[in-house]
């Protein structure tokens, strides 16, 4: 037994410490990709992060999922694989719980501003754009005034896509509000890197230059040399377009071939320095040129993957919306099952509270009939002792056996008038409902059917068979009186004047009874015909109708 306990507490132990191991690997991962992912150190492979995503969706808080996909999409992005990043990115979106107050918003818009990269990549403007809002929406709930302005600036690109340069305007204008409010100086002038580019466009050199003083030397981007830093290398082009705009055509070579040093942007070089040879009308250099920037936009073209990327889209799309609908059959599914349940229970319910119901209403008829039985019973014998006690009245002598015999008879008579009382209040307390069900269940009522039909009794090996038979008096003046006692209404109102006949009377009883016709003759002692022809005369003496149809309706109406 010792023995035992202590191979499952090893067993246990190793278990537990299996599963803290792999936990704190996993946090390793995450940390190390998200410390490469800071330090804009490129993701070679996605293996690791996989593993870490597996992982986190089996065993992790929303908010562990959430990075873990993001960290996983940026891996993807990094390996050039952007319709994967973007489904990657959808699935950390997925993962995000907006609802609860510790949820991770600050990893939530940078998913989003990674995809709005990828989009103006791939020249996706409103995809770009949607992203965009979502950025700006989940970095001002994560209270990241910095970043919540950044996507004022990441909106900019999208606009200008679409040559919306006044939205373009009008959100630096209130980014560089909002900068100067806050102290943010620098940030505030690197948001005139849009509108130089609108200026230049526009040939408004005079403000383009007034611009690029402000950019140049408060943003705080360039150092002691002139080189601007990493990521806005594009600046390079808007300048040397503002140098050809002034026909200084050295000044805008020099910027063109510097951006050429530049991958990203060696289409841009090309296109500027074609556009400086030909204001040249150097024909050489044009051939040259054009042809480089043909095939540079050629080769871009060809990396592109924008089809790739829109596909990937529609397909997570897709994806959420069959998951969309699955979970609507699903709760659908549960709502009926839910309604089944209850429908089912509730009937059980039902049905148990009717069986206790029937239960209690039975012990109650039987209380009740017990009740009057009593009280029957107890009304016979205190008449069978008023009669002895009338007859030793009249037959009294001085005998002291006697005088005794008769004190011992008028002390039963007592006790039987006082039981008597008792069931009569008890009897008075009842339901005219109740009396009426005590009375159809009465011993008396279950006698009269008894001897009203034909029955079969075995007697040892032998069955007779006993025919019915006509009530006797004492038999009637039992039922009549146990119905003034539990209908004294309709009691009062058949014996009313002495109208009704003695037949008349008793068929009125056993009508009122529910009694057939053939079974009211039985008892009554005449034939069926002769029921009918007294029915009628009872319908006209009590109710003044002459038909025998109404009678049982017009009897049961009189409680």
């Amino acid at each position: 037994m010792e023995k035992t306990f202590c191979i499952c507490h090893l067993c246990l132990l190793l278990l537990f410490t299996c599963c803290t191991g792999q936990r704190e690997r996993m946090e390793q991962i995450i940390h190390d990709a998200k410390e490469q992912n800071l330090n804009y150190v490129p993701f070679t492979t996605d293996s690791l992060l996989r593993e870490a995503v597996a992982y986190y969706d089996r065993h992790g808080t929303a908010n562990e999922r959430l990075l873990a996909h993001y960290l996983l999409g940026c891996a993807y992005r990094d390996m050039n694989e952007a319709p994967l990043a973007i489904i990657t990115w959808e699935d950390a979106v997925a993962c995000a719980d907006t609802t609860a107050t510790d949820c991770d918003y600050a990893t939530l818009f940078r998913v989003y501003g990674q995809m709005a990269d990828v989009y103006y990549r791939q020249y996706l403007t409103e995809k770009q754009l949607e992203s965009s809002e979502k950025f700006c929406r989940f970095a001002q709930l994560a209270n990241d005034t910095l970043n919540y302005l950044r996507g004022f600036l990441l909106k900019n690109s999208a606009y200008m896509a679409l040559g919306d340069t006044l939205s373009v305007l009008r959100n630096i204008d209130d980014a560089r509000t909002v900068y100067l409010k806050y102290g943010y100086f620098r940030e505030a002038a690197q948001v005139y890197a849009s509108a130089i580019e609108i200026a230049v466009d526009a040939c408004q050199y005079d403000k383009a230059d007034s611009l690029m003083g402000i950019y140049e030397t408060d943003s705080g981007l360039f150092d002691e040399e002139g080189n601007i830093a990493p990521s806005r290398e594009r600046y390079y082009y808007v300048k040397g377009m503002y140098f050809l705009g002034l026909h200084n055509l050295d000044s805008a070579e020099i910027y063109f071939r510097r951006i050429l040093t530049f991958e990203a942007h060696v289409i841009d070089g090309y296109r500027g320095l074609l556009a400086v040879y030909d204001k040249r009308k150097n024909i050489d250099s044009i051939i040259k040129y054009s042809t480089l920037y043909e095939d540079a936009l050629v080769d871009y073209l060809d990396e592109t993957t924008t089809d790739a990327v829109v596909q990937a889209t529609a397909m997570y799309d897709y994806r959420r919306q069959e998951k969309a609908v699955l979970l609507q059959e699903h709760k659908t599914h549960q709502i009926r099952h839910f309604l089944f349940v209850t429908i089912v229970g509730f009937s059980l319910v039902i049905f148990v509270l009717v069986q206790r119901y029937k239960a209690k209403q039975r012990k109650r008829d039987w209380e009740i009939k017990n009740l009057l039985d009593k009280y029957m019973r107890a009304m016979q014998d205190a008449s069978c002792k008023e009669q002895e006690l009338s007859v030793l009245r009249q037959h009294l002598s001085t005998a002291t056996e006697t005088v005794l015999l008769m004190r011992a008879k008028e002390q039963e008579y007592r006790q039987l008038q006082s039981k008597l009382s008792e069931y009569e209040r008890e009897f008075s307390c009842l339901k005219s409902s109740e009396k009426s069900s005590a009375l159809l269940n009465s011993d008396i009522v279950r006698l009269f059917h008894q001897i009203a039909e034909a029955r079969t009794v075995r007697k040892g090996s032998k069955v007779e068979t006993i025919q019915p038979r006509k009530a006797t008096e004492e038999e009637w003046c039992v039922l009549q009186e146990t119905i003034r006692q539990c209908l004294p209404l309709f009691y009062a109102r058949i014996t009313e004047e002495g109208q009704l006949t003695c037949q008349e009377f008793q068929v009125c009883l056993l009508m009122r009874l529910d009694f057939r016709s053939t079974d009211t003759a039985n008892l009554v002692g005449t034939s069926p015909s002769r029921i009918s022809n007294v029915k009628k005369s009872v319908n006209i003496k009590l109710f003044g109708k002459s038909d025998s149809n109404t009678l049982i309706q017009s009897l049961k109406k009189i409680r």
